[in-house]
């Protein structure tokens, strides 16, 4: 077999979770249901006799949830860690009011209706004083008769990403993400190559992590949080979760 040898290679470049990503996130995740995300929140608000005026996307990303719902009628505020992911959402969800706060740091200027938070992104709280700080805060800031919405990995998602790995790609770049399980502990690795104008690619690593959390452990947390009680469901529905469900679906009343 012939050795290729690559001569003078670039070096890779590290940043910070999403620094890099967020001009291709929603490229990469064009196939995410958020239409669909959206409807199951309106259900659930019907479901909770709630007609909400003020609604919150916490962690809300590139906003394009948020632009969905701000689109049905809903006055959206999304707040999100990242500044880069937030930029981007102001073109996703034109004329919302979008904040750059971490979700167990959220200080809203106001009461909501309700919250909602979609594609795992409590996990991403893998300090759990942290995740527990956010709860707290989400339900500081949602009105009696509220609800949190929210969905989140599993202990059953493990096995299914230990060593797993894809590829995605657009016009200017590719994703090569890798993953990996140390205990309770998801390590999503991020390459990015992006093409450079002469031709060639610049790669940029990127590191996030995920710990997943127990049903009944979010359940104990949301009540210590202050919410009265919570329901977990198959994620899109309003069944009973499935003892090897990699997700679940939260509805936490206020």
């Amino acid at each position: 077999m012939k050795k290729i040898v690559i001569k003078n290679p670039r070096p890779v470049k590290t940043a910070a979770p999403y620094e890099a990503l967020a001009a291709y996130y929603d490229a990469f995740t064009d196939d995410v249901p958020y239409l669909a995300w959206a409807d199951w929140a309106e259900a659930a608000f019907r479901r909770a006799g709630l007609s909400p005026s003020i609604v919150l996307d916490l962690c809300c990303g590139t906003g394009t949830l948020t632009g969905i719902l701000s689109r049905r009628g809903y006055d959206m505020i999304g707040a999100d860690a990242s500044e880069a992911m937030l930029s981007r959402a102001y073109a996703n969800a034109p004329g919302v009011l979008l904040l750059r706060q971490r979700a167990e740091a959220l200080d809203l200027y106001g009461t909501v209706d309700a919250c909602v938070c979609s594609l795992d992104a409590v996990n991403y709280l893998t300090d759990p004083s942290a995740l527990r700080e956010a709860l707290r805060r989400v339900a500081l800031f949602l009105n009696p008769g509220g609800v949190f919405l929210f969905d989140a990995l599993t202990p059953a998602q493990l096995p299914l990403v230990a060593d797993a790995s894809y590829i995605r790609e657009c016009d200017e770049a590719v994703c090569v993400h890798s993953e990996s399980c140390e205990g309770d502990l998801i390590r999503h690795r991020v390459d990015l190559f992006l093409r450079a104008a002469d031709g060639r690619y610049d790669r940029v690593a990127e590191t996030h992590r995920e710990r997943v959390y127990a049903p009944d452990a979010l359940c104990a947390m949301l009540r210590d949080a202050g919410f009265s009680r919570a329901e977990v469901f198959s994620p899109g529905s309003f069944e009973p979760l499935p003892p090897d469900a990699p997700r679940a679906a939260y509805i936490a009343y206020k």
